[in-house]
């Protein structure tokens, strides 16, 4: 366990900082009043009372008084300051409330709740939760504020990552590093985080998969992999620890022929809790799991555009192509391209998903899937045949490129100029001895493994999704690049079908952020595609609301196979795209799949068996699926 000195001093400036940024609030009110007195007087406050000395030969009571009366205009502007100096002082009351101003939309506001009932709630007040929580999560301390002038580091930035926590045997407090031996070997490697993850499900340090969701990699227009992490709330964090949950055997991941332990229970968020403090359990659970691009050859052009970090990359040696393989890590310039964040609250105990993502991520798909269904079916294999930009995940390379829209995972019908994959589907290995057998049944020859949870390595299967990749080579040379299209647009035009409400929210806070600045802000830069909550309430009685682990309610299975029972609710309009919805999606993250949060989390149950059973002889994890994924593959290998 390793608490650098830096995250000490960053903790202690981030709770100093509290007591400037009330300051702050003081200073931008009084600054608001003395604007508006300079509507009336150009000279603000002081020229008000230099007013009182003017010495203005008028006529006053018949007489002509140079010395003593004030100018008729004097009297009035006093009047008026009057006026506004009591209608300043009451809106200053008024904190809470929206009243569409630069300072209010920008004001740090790290919502517990919607304070709503889920029926009375609105898929508007649901997306303006996820902004406030978006841009109070991104500025620097609690209380703080984003930088509107360019990037600034988040608070998030001191949380520790689920693979932290699981490789200390002894977890330290909230903030913990875990250090492979490799990135030990970097100067001031204390300063930084480790990221090893290469798909949304993967992790490279624990080797730990899910076989029921896409683990593909997605490559950049820079053909570089994007690397991920989850980051926990240090109220999550402390409760993980003190209920041992991330101790392997705690948890059981065994049928169990009785119930061994209940299901887990996270913290709720509360409406009435205004302290916007992610340690303080009234806040409730929050989980972020980011996604990066490594920018380290980008120019400083390129890199304006994106919050950047400097980070250390972790590759396993079973993903190096070197003879003898050994892992490595490395410092790289990394910048942030995608962001789920989850949040648990009383009234969504199901938790709130909110989605945000890079605005140059890739284009809007032409059409919808072809399969239509809320998760059963293929992602829209509908990309643009050409685009005019480079697009992160679609770039320009692309456009030469023939017969790239049918998605069916076989590599033999692409033509051999073909630089990128085929429409929202994995790119080719990159792994030159991969070969698979004639039957389908193996990867033979390979030179980088990848994990499987389920068979020894290599995979016992050639099919989509354990492909092997080498994370030091370049793309393959067919079909090597990422090509992806945004499946439900985000637009303000009803007639696309799209997330509406989203869209209009995303252009009044762009506004805000560049009204606040001079429109370098970075953060003005990603955009929320939707968020996910529910319309059911669970409460039996509202009035004496608890708090819930609400899995069982959420998911039902029928004839051994898993769905959803209980469908939240999104936009857009399930008519309007030919299938039902939800499709919930992130292009850096659900790249290749047709997605919905809930239909995902709802399944994190310990263990595995008879879909029919698993309720009965396993426990539910509460929607967090890396309790699930990653607990029983954990290190547990201290980190002094």
């Amino acid at each position: 366990m390793t608490l650098s000195k830096k995250s000490l001093k960053q903790r202690q400036r981030a709770f100093a900082s509290r007591i400037p940024a009330a300051e702050k609030s003081d200073k931008t009110t009084l600054a608001g009043f003395d604007r508006g007195l300079g509507q009336v007087f150009p000279k603000g406050l002081d020229g008000l009372w230099s007013l009182q000395q003017e010495k203005t030969p008028r006529r006053f009571m018949g007489t002509s008084s140079p010395q003593f009366a004030p100018a008729r205009a004097s009297f009035v502007q006093l009047l008026i300051a009057i006026v506004l100096i009591w209608t300043l002082v009451a809106l200053t009351g008024c904190s809470d409330s929206h009243d569409g101003t630069t300072e209010d939309l920008l004001n740090y506001k790290l919502p517990g709740d919607v304070d709503k009932t889920p029926g009375n709630a609105s898929q508007s007040e649901f997306d303006e939760f996820s902004w406030q929580s978006f841009l109070a999560l991104s500025a620097p301390s609690v209380g703080g504020q984003i930088n509107a002038d360019g990037d600034n580091t988040p608070q998030w930035r001191d949380w520790s990552s689920t693979t932290d926590l699981l490789n200390q045997v002894n977890p330290g407090p909230y903030g913990s590093r875990f250090y492979p031996e490799e990135c030990k070997a970097v100067p001031d490697y204390e300063d930084y985080r480790v990221i090893d993850q290469v798909g949304k499900v993967d992790d490279s340090v624990e080797e730990a998969t899910e076989a029921a969701l896409s683990t593909s990699p997605v490559i950049d227009k820079n053909g570089n992999f994007l690397r991920y992490e989850i980051l926990i709330s240090p109220a999550l964090y402390d409760q993980v620890v003190s209920n041992g949950w991330n101790v392997p055997g705690t948890i059981p991941t065994d049928e169990q022929t009785g119930p061994v332990m209940g299901d887990i229970i996270g913290n709720c968020g509360l409406a009435s809790y205004t302290g916007g403090d992610p340690a303080d359990k009234g806040c409730g659970f929050i989980q972020i799991k980011n996604a990066w691009m490594d920018l380290t050859d980008s120019s400083d052009e390129e890199r304006a555009k994106y919050h950047i970090e400097e980070l250390l990359v972790y590759t396993p040696a079973y993903r190096t192509s070197t003879t003898p393989q050994a892992a490595t890590c490395e410092l790289r310039t990394m910048g942030l391209v995608g962001q789920h964040i989850m949040h648990k609250t009383l009234t969504q105990p199901a938790w709130v998903y909110s989605t945000f993502e890079h605005v140059d991520n890739a284009p809007d798909c032409e059409g919808p899937s072809t399969t239509g269904g809320s998760q059963a079916g293929t992602p829209s294999d509908l990309c643009p045949e050409t685009v005019q930009k480079d697009w992160n995940f679609y770039p320009m390379l692309c456009n030469d490129d023939a017969d790239s829209s049918a998605i069916d995972g076989c590599p033999d019908d692409t033509p051999a100029t073909n630089q990128c994959a085929h429409c929202n589907d994995t790119p080719n290995s990159n792994d030159p001895t991969a070969t698979c057998m004639s039957d389908g049944d193996e990867w033979v020859g390979t030179g980088c493994i990848r994990p499987d949870s389920s068979t020894t390595d290599p995979p016992s299967a050639c099919k989509e999704g354990t492909e092997p990749w080498c994370l030091d080579l370049d793309p393959a040379a067919v079909k090597g690049f990422s090509r992806l299209c945004r499946q439900v647009p985000v637009s303000e035009d009803e007639t696309k079908g799209g997330y509406t409400s989203s869209a209009r929210l995303n252009r009044v806070y762009h506004e805000a952020i560049a009204a606040a600045g001079n429109g370098n802000s970075v953060w003005a830069n990603y955009e929320l595609i939707s968020t996910q909550w529910m319309t059911k309430d669970f409460a039996e009685d509202p009035a004496a609301r608890k708090c819930l682990n609400v899995s069982r309610q959420v998911i039902q299975y029928q004839n051994g196979s898993a769905y959803v029972g209980l469908k939240p609710f999104i936009e857009p309009n399930p008519e309007c795209l030919g299938g039902n919805q939800p499709v919930l999606g992130n292009t850096s993250m659900e790249s290749y799949e047709r997605s919905n949060c809930l239909g995902c989390h709802a399944k994190s149950t310990t263990g595995a068996g008879d879909f029919d059973t698993i309720f009965s002889n396993h426990a539910s994890t509460d929607f967090m699926y890396w309790l699930k994924l990653e607990v029983p593959y954990s290190a547990g290998t201290d980190n002094p």
